[in-house]
């Protein structure tokens, strides 16, 4: 639904960019994504960089319903609760620009970031190449 509508030119730079993406499938909560995202930026503050724009191409339309635990059976479903997002493999979760921000600098920031973040995480710079966490 909302997946190939990510504007990247809106990403300001040179157009490089990197891709943090999943190497699993999961459905996740906007509230783990936006743990991340936190997380990026705080890591950014201490480093001393510049505030980077963090596009998340991550559309929550998967309800969710819960019903309490002590209810009768009957009366429908429950209200809904939250919403959700499907995450493919290879399906990127976080996007931002690389300008001034070489790679190697990124691998610490993942390593934490994978604490976050239920599922294992990989990048892919501006030239399609790929780097992943289990072959460090």
């Amino acid at each position: 639904m909302f997946r190939d509508k990510i504007n990247i030119n809106s990403l300001k730079g040179n157009g490089d960019v990197y891709k943090i993406i999943s190497l699993e499938n999961k459905l996740i909560e906007a509230k783990t994504l936006e743990a991340g995202r936190i997380l990026l930026s705080r890591e950014w503050k201490k480093q001393g960089i510049k505030k980077k724009k963090i596009v998340m191409p991550c559309g929550f339309y998967i309800p969710f319903t819960k019903k309490g635990l002590q209810s009768r059976m009957g009366k429908g479903k429950g209200p809904i609760d939250k919403h959700l997002c499907h995450i493919n493999i290879y399906d990127p979760v976080f996007l931002f620009s690389s300008e001034n921000y070489p790679l190697y600098r990124l691998f610490p920031l993942l390593k934490k970031l994978s604490y976050k973040l239920p599922f294992l995480l990989g990048v892919v710079d501006s030239e399609g190449q790929y780097y992943d966490l289990r072959k460090n």
